[in-house]
């Protein structure tokens, strides 16, 4: 999945989902609603809405945060 899928109007199901994940990690990362939003070019409204969905995309959520780990494991090699 592409940024510029992430930005458009699709409601396909797999891009809903990234969106939700995407901002969901943003936040892990310290980004503000209003950031998020602008990035995606979505309302407040929706990423508040994809923020509370939270526990039900928690598999994926700690799919990233491994990620996170792994690279900062080999930022000390």
């Amino acid at each position: 999945m592409t940024m510029v899928q992430l930005r458009e109007k699709s409601k396909d199901r797999g891009i809903l989902r990234g969106r939700k994940v995407f901002n969901l990690v943003a936040r892990a990362y310290g980004y503000k609603g209003r950031e998020m939003a602008r990035y995606i070019q979505k309302s407040p409204a929706v990423i508040t809405r994809y923020l509370q969905e939270k526990s039900s995309l928690a598999d994926e959520v700690e799919k990233v945060e491994c990620l996170k780990k792994r690279a900062n494991l080999n930022k000390h090699v």
